[in-house]
């Protein structure tokens, strides 16, 4: 019955309120196992019948994992914080406005008081909102098991649609964000059918800059290949290099090159061709406002 508004396989249900707790049912890899932090995602893939796990355990009864925390510079978000208090505690870091873009387009406030950005990630959509974001600001994820834990770049963790690399007895315990330096100006953009849709393409930029120099720039496109695509080279292009204003010809080069590198396809959201003539585009406007910001200047 793929089109039932109902669940209709049987399944175990689990709501752990410790870690402890939480690593003995993980400890038991035989049954399959589904961890569900707001359930936005995995709760309609059940109704549709795409997914049917034996074992259902949520984490939104484990306090520390909805902890946010500055820890040496490093945001630290838990893996069941809402995306709502996410946004919340973004918007009052300036260097990081992709992020709170990113986790702010995700739904509307039904979803935001749902969701959690850990679900978004492992979800593993290539569209995913809050991912470009997150690549371009260098995060990583912390992921726990009875046997320890371990940090994963969060670029090595998703491996493909539907994928990542994390092990069956496994949590994502929290994302780590390093917040830039002062003169770090960020930005993130979606184009959409309609609102709080999937994107058809979104972008994120993170430009760190000194006077009218470019020290780095970092580049991420999603819905546009496997994964969301983090396009190194164009710091190769744009680092080190001075700008003389928007539509330069190094800004028109680097422009091109992401155009040139994503690899999108048709589907029912858009076109192939559509996402590489925006692309281009999106990344110019983009990168104006992550470079103004950069300034220190409102944009």
């Amino acid at each position: 019955m793929h089109n039932s508004r109902i669940i209709t396989n049987d399944f175990d249900f689990f709501q752990p309120t410790s870690m402890t707790e939480l690593y003995e049912l993980l400890a038991d890899t035989s049954v399959e196992t589904k961890l569900m932090a707001g359930g936005t995602d995995l709760i309609p893939q059940m109704k549709e019948g795409r997914k049917a796990p034996k074992r259902v355990i949520s984490t939104m009864k484990i306090e520390e994992l909805a902890c946010i925390t500055v820890q040496d510079g490093i945001l630290k978000i838990g893996a069941a914080a809402k995306l709502k208090k996410v946004a919340a505690a973004c918007s009052g870091l300036p260097t990081i406005n992709a992020l709170h873009q990113g986790v702010s387009s995700v739904g509307k406030l039904q979803i935001l008081n749902m969701a959690t950005i850990a679900g978004n990630i492992c979800t593993a959509s290539p569209a995913a909102d809050t991912v470009p974001g997150l690549l371009t600001l260098g995060s990583s994820v912390t992921l726990k098991s009875v046997n320890g834990e371990r940090e994963v770049a969060l670029r090595d963790f998703l491996a493909g649609p539907g994928k990542t690399t994390i092990q069956a007895n496994e949590v994502l315990y929290c994302i780590n964000v390093p917040l830039p330096s002062e003169n770090t100006g960020s930005e993130f953009k979606k184009m959409e059918r309609v609102g709080a849709d999937i994107a058809k393409i979104n972008i994120s930029v993170v430009v760190q800059r000194n006077g009218n120099t470019c020290e780095s720039c970092k580049v991420a496109v999603g819905s546009c290949g496997p994964t969301t695509l983090l396009i190194d080279k164009v710091d190769d292009i744009l680092g080190g290099q001075e700008i003389s204003g928007p539509e330069s010809e190094l800004i028109q080069k680097a422009a091109q090159l992401v155009a040139d590198t994503i690899t999108p396809i048709d589907d029912i959201r858009s076109t192939a061709e559509y996402r590489r003539k925006v692309a281009a585009v999106i990344f110019m406007d983009v990168f104006q406002i992550a470079w103004v910001r950069a300034k220190g200047d409102a944009a």
